[in-house]
């Protein structure tokens, strides 16, 4: 998956114009962080309130759709748990490729908003905090024993999956480093998504 560099953000403006244009929803739009995609939070005049997603103009769409397809599966299998809700476009589409001001295509899609703090913010991390956080995440992984989706098939260094390739990965950077070649460039390698000198 090929990760694309920083682009222009979109603005507050054009966010509140898309999430009008693409799901009917006349909201106020407000930056929330993200690494490499543009996130807001919509806040509607009655209340209602979603965070709008605007993918990096490389964001491949089964990646996002697979992403959708989690959410609405778990509302099947874990519908108990707290999360966000994928709410369809005026089309009824997971998520809507669209032109943006710069003329990159994106993908676009809405969640609705939960609330809350993170689990940095939140302090302290008693016992029974991380018990109950431990109940949830095994209520997750339960309720994804079944799902599968083609772009799941995640081949990226970093994937949990594939920890033990990273692992052995760190394990030749470490001994390129001892061997005083650390200034070489090196490259993945396609045949084992490990690191080679080219």
């Amino acid at each position: 998956m090929r990760e694309a560099p920083v682009a222009k953000p979109i603005t507050e403006s054009e966010a509140a114009e898309i999430a009008r244009r693409l799901f009917g929803i006349e909201a106020a739009a407000h930056a929330l962080a993200g690494e490499y995609d543009d996130n807001f939070r919509l806040r509607e005049g009655d209340g209602g309130e979603f965070v709008l997603k605007i993918m990096h103009s490389y964001r491949e769409r089964s990646f996002v759709e697979m992403q959708c397809a989690v959410l609405q599966h778990l509302v099947t299998t874990a519908g108990e748990l707290p999360l966000p809700r994928v709410v369809p476009s005026l089309r009824g589409e997971s998520c809507v490729q669209t032109k943006v001001n710069d003329g990159s295509q994106r993908i676009v899609w809405l969640l609705t908003y939960l609330y809350g703090k993170t689990l940095a913010e939140f302090q302290p991390h008693t016992p029974e905090l991380l018990e109950e956080l431990g109940h949830f995440l095994g209520k997750l992984s339960c309720g994804l024993t079944d799902f599968s989706h083609p772009a799941a098939q995640d081949t990226r260094l970093f994937a949990v999956r594939r920890a033990g390739a990273a692992a052995d990965a760190a394990a030749e950077i470490s001994r390129t480093v001892r061997n005083g070649r650390g200034a070489e460039a090196r490259q993945p390698s396609q045949k084992r998504g490990l690191w080679r000198r080219e």
